[in-house]
């Protein structure tokens, strides 16, 4: 059962990003730095994303959670700033995650954040969260794992790595996506269905991230929480919540 788990945790990791892989290579092999050493009087490290977003480079290997505030309408995205966990070398893609102060993550453990707000603005969030984490390979992944996938048999396998850590891990897998813009399938108390767009070639292809409220915070669904890759117009995304 352990293994089956195992090869599910890496579908989920690796298959979904399979068609960003090669334009967020070349994006991130050399990260643009903004010409300035403050930003909004902020002196942490500054690089740029594909989309020409500004990324802190938080010394926190788990990000800068922000100081929770009150949370905002649904109807709207919530106010991110993006943070670069995982810089990129020449295997590695760096990997961008959101946070906010309106919507999460405003906790960290075992080096997780985690502790997103239960509106369709935090599962959002989560969504992005957990499928970067899951895929960074090693250690890291195995904490992501635990923190973030409702199958009781994943949890199990991630501690199995854990407790292992010199027998089979999950492999990093080495690019991510960028995220641009997503929008509500659904959303109830109790689970959410996410659509997000993220760049490929000349235009997008979205990502379905179905997740649960299980634990008192969002996580991905058991089975098949991430659907595949398929094209969106660049007219369609201009319409869903930008990030």
């Amino acid at each position: 059962m352990l293994a089956a788990t195992f090869l599910a945790m890496i579908v989920i990791a690796g298959a979904v990003m399979f068609i960003n892989r090669q334009d967020d290579a070349e994006q991130s092999a050399t990260p643009a730095t903004p010409d300035s050493a403050s930003v909004n009087g902020d002196d942490r490290p500054t690089e740029l994303d594909r989309l020409g977003r500004i990324v802190y480079v938080p010394d926190n290997a788990a990000g800068d959670v922000l100081d929770k505030t009150s949370e905002t309408s649904e109807d709207a995205a919530p106010d991110v700033e993006w943070q670069r966990l995982s810089r990129s070398t020449e295997i590695t893609i760096a990997r961008d995650y959101p946070f906010s102060a309106d919507a999460g993550p405003w906790e960290v453990t075992d080096g997780v954040a985690h502790g997103f707000a239960h509106s369709s603005q935090g599962a959002a969030l989560a969504g992005i969260h957990a499928f970067l984490g899951v895929g960074q390979g090693g250690e890291k992944a195995a904490q992501a794992m635990k923190q973030f996938m409702a199958d009781p048999e994943a949890k199990k396998a991630a501690q199995h790595m854990l407790d292992n850590p010199m027998g089979p891990q999950s492999p990093e897998a080495p690019w991510t996506s960028t995220f641009a813009a997503y929008t509500v399938l659904s959303h109830d108390d109790d689970s959410a269905l996410i659509r997000y767009a993220c760049p490929a070639g000349e235009g997008f292809s979205q990502v379905d991230v179905k997740l649960v409220w299980a634990d008192g915070d969002w996580q991905l669904a058991p089975g098949a929480a991430v659907s595949q890759n398929a094209p969106v117009s660049e007219d369609e995304v201009s319409s869903w919540l930008q990030l």
